[in-house]
C-alpha cells in the first residue's frame, strides 16, 4: 500500500482560518448599516423608551401601544445601543452609531437639537447633572453638552 503525504491544511488549522474570516467578516463594510444592536431601556413618568436598532420608540407603559418613533423612517446609517435617557423638561437624549447625540421632544419624539461634534460612535447613555448632558463616546471622550441646545461646553480624553 502506497502512503501519499498529506497536502494542504490540517483540519484544526482549516477550521482556525474559518473562524477568524467569519469574524473579520463582521468587521468590514458599513459598521452601521450591519450593526445588530442590544435594546436600550429607560422611562419616565409617561413613556416607556426602547432604543433598538434603527428605531428609537416610545411605548405606552399601560398597553404597549407605540405612540411614536425616531425616525419616522428607517435610515441607512443610523443604529441605537445607548438606553435614552428622559429628561425633567420633557425632553429624551439618546445618542446614535452615526456619531450624533439627539435630543427628543418627549411627547411627539421631534427633534429638538442635533449634537454633531463627535468623532466615533455613541454606544452608552447619556446622563443629565444640572444643566449639563454627559455622553460617552467609544473613542474614549467624555462630551459635556448644554441641556437646553446641545452646544459643547467641555470634553475629556478618558
Amino acid at each position: 500500500m502506497r502512503h501519499y503525504p498529506h497536502v494542504g491544511p490540517s483540519p484544526l488549522a482549516a477550521l482556525t482560518l474559518a473562524i477568524l474570516a467569519l469574524g473579520l467578516a463582521g468587521c468590514s463594510g458599513n459598521a452601521a448599516a450591519a450593526a445588530n444592536s442590544w435594546p436600550g431601556l429607560s422611562a419616565d413618568g409617561q413613556f416607556v423608551y426602547v432604543a433598538f436598532n434603527q428605531a428609537v420608540h416610545a411605548l405606552d407603559p399601560s398597553s404597549g401601544t407605540e405612540r411614536w418613533r425616531f425616525p419616522a423612517e428607517a435610515e441607512r446609517n443610523v443604529a441605537f445601543f445607548a438606553a435614552p435617557t428622559p429628561t425633567e423638561d420633557g425632553h429624551v437624549i439618546v445618542g446614535s452609531y452615526d456619531k450624533k447625540v439627539y435630543s427628543l421632544n418627549s411627547s411627539d419624539g421631534s427633534v429638538t437639537w442635533t449634537f454633531e461634534g463627535a468623532s466615533n460612535r455613541i454606544v452608552g447613555p447619556a446622563a443629565v447633572a444640572g444643566d449639563l448632558v454627559l455622553v460617552p463616546s467609544s473613542e474614549g471622550v467624555l462630551y459635556a453638552l448644554r441641556l437646553a441646545s446641545g452646544v459643547q461646553v467641555w470634553s475629556f480624553r478618558a
